[in-house]
C-alpha cells in the first residue's frame, strides 16, 4: 500500500473501544456530507472564523480545490467501522506564509486539523485515538521530514489542546 499523498487510504486495527478507524481521501461526492457537518453547531463553533465567507460555501470550495489538486492541503474522511464520521486534514504550514510567520515553527512544520461531524460521537473517546492513528498512519508518512508538529489553531480550544497532549504533542 502506498503511504502518504492524496491517494492514500489508511487501514486501521481495532483499538480499546472495539472499533476500526480509517481515513480515505476526500472526494467530490463527499462534499455534501462535509457541508452538513460544517453547519453542525459543535463544528461551526470552531471552523467558522468569519474569514472564509460565505460560510460554509467558501470552505467547501477550498476542499474542492484540494480534490482537484489546486490546494496543497490533503483532506480525508474519517471513518469509524467504515462509516464516515468526520474530516481530517494535514498541510505544510509554510504553504501559508502569513500563518507560518505567526507561528514561527520553521520550514518543515506540519499542521493538522480535524473535526468529528456526528454530534452523537462527541465526548465518546474517539478524538484522541483517531488523531493518534491519523498522525501515525497518514500525516507522518506524508511529512516524514517534518521536525515540528504543534497545534497552532485559532481560537485556542481547551478540548483541542487536551487531544494534542494525549498524542504527545504540544500546543503553540
Amino acid at each position: 500500500m502506498r503511504r502518504g499523498g492524496a491517494g492514500h487510504a489508511a487501514d486501521s486495527s481495532p483499538h480499546h473501544l472495539g472499533v476500526v478507524y480509517a481515513f480515505t481521501p476526500l472526494r467530490e461526492q463527499d462534499l455534501s456530507l462535509v457541508r452538513r457537518w460544517l453547519l453542525e453547531p459543535h463544528v461551526e463553533r470552531w471552523w467558522n472564523d468569519g474569514v472564509e465567507m460565505p460560510y460554509p460555501d467558501a470552505e467547501i470550495q477550498e476542499y474542492r480545490d484540494a480534490i482537484q489538486g489546486h490546494d496543497p492541503t490533503y483532506r480525508y474522511l474519517a471513518l469509524i467501522d467504515e462509516r464516515p464520521v468526520g474530516m481530517f486534514q494535514h498541510y505544510r504550514i509554510a504553504d501559508d506564509p502569513e500563518y507560518a510567520a505567526a507561528l514561527s515553527l520553521g520550514e518543515d512544520a506540519v499542521g493538522v486539523d480535524l473535526f468529528i461531524g456526528e454530534a452523537n460521537l462527541i465526548g465518546r473517546g474517539h478524538g484522541s485515538p483517531m488523531l493518534r492513528k491519523f498522525l501515525r498512519e497518514v500525516a507522518s508518512w506524508a511529512w516524514a521530514t517534518s521536525a515540528a508538529s504543534r497545534g497552532g489553531s485559532r481560537p485556542r480550544s481547551s478540548a483541542r489542546a487536551r487531544s494534542w497532549r494525549s498524542t504527545g504533542r504540544t500546543t503553540a
